[in-house]
């Protein structure tokens, strides 16, 4: 039997958790299966989830919240990230990501 899994990095439990306590609320958005989305969120700390999310499901739930007058900050790094890093108020591109995501993040990370 093998077990591959997605690993999160350590500290990142802590900085969610600093986060929340700044009052800003986190979502993870993936492709993932809805199992493997709940293992990585509950794991991380993040405060909600969306599993199976095409690029239209990212667009839609930053608008939403963007509807609701919140900022919205999103960070991605692949070519279906790039839609809703454009739409975020704030778009954080992977420097790892492709051309796609920086080209529509407003800044990339080192």
């Amino acid at each position: 039997v093998i077990h591959l899994k997605d690993v999160v990095k350590e500290g990142m439990r802590e900085r969610f958790d600093e986060l929340r306590r700044m009052g800003i609320k986190t979502v993870m958005i993936t492709g993932d299966n809805p199992l493997t989305a709940k293992a990585i969120a509950e794991e991380a700390g993040v405060d909600d989830f969306l599993a199976e999310a095409t690029p239209e499901d990212k667009m839609a739930l930053i608008k939403r919240e963007q509807a609701g007058g919140k900022l919205v900050a999103m960070t991605g790094d692949g070519t279906n990230d790039a839609p809703a890093l454009a739409q975020a108020d704030v778009g954080v591109a992977m420097n790892t990501g492709t051309s796609a995501a920086k080209e529509a993040g407003n800044m990339v990370d080192l």
